[in-house]
């Protein structure tokens, strides 16, 4: 695979316009620019990581810069895992000047919302 393939496989994959593909498959990118438009993509976690490995050639003028990221984006999917019995849970903390009582607070939420302070309390 060469290097103009694996740059035009990045691009497309990062979900731009047609217009954008087209512009910046033209542009003369290198790691560091691509790198900038891997971690600027509105894609997921593991994607980005996906296309960091495409991008991790050895001897690259960036290899040791993609390789930082490639591990700090296994720390951070490590740290998203659940362990043994552990949940996520949302919250939405605002603060409003008109809803002081915490009460009209808790009922203004979701149900679902409502039910999980619920559990935890007991």
């Amino acid at each position: 695979m060469t290097r103009r393939i694996t740059s035009e496989q990045i691009i497309s994959a990062c979900g731009f316009s047609e217009e954008m593909e087209c512009y910046l498959i033209g542009c003369k990118l290198n790691d560091y620019n691509m790198l900038d438009i891997i971690l600027g993509a509105r894609l997921p976690l593991t994607e980005k990581r996906k296309l960091l490995e495409l991008l991790n050639t050895p001897g690259s003028d960036g290899y040791a810069d993609v390789s930082k990221c490639i591990r700090e984006f296994d720390d951070a999917l490590a740290a998203l895992e659940l362990k043994n019995s552990e949940i996520f849970t949302l919250s939405e903390c605002w603060y409003d000047d008109d809803i002081l009582d915490e009460k009209r607070l808790l009922r203004s939420r979701s149900c679902l919302f409502r039910r999980l302070l619920n559990t935890s309390k007991s």
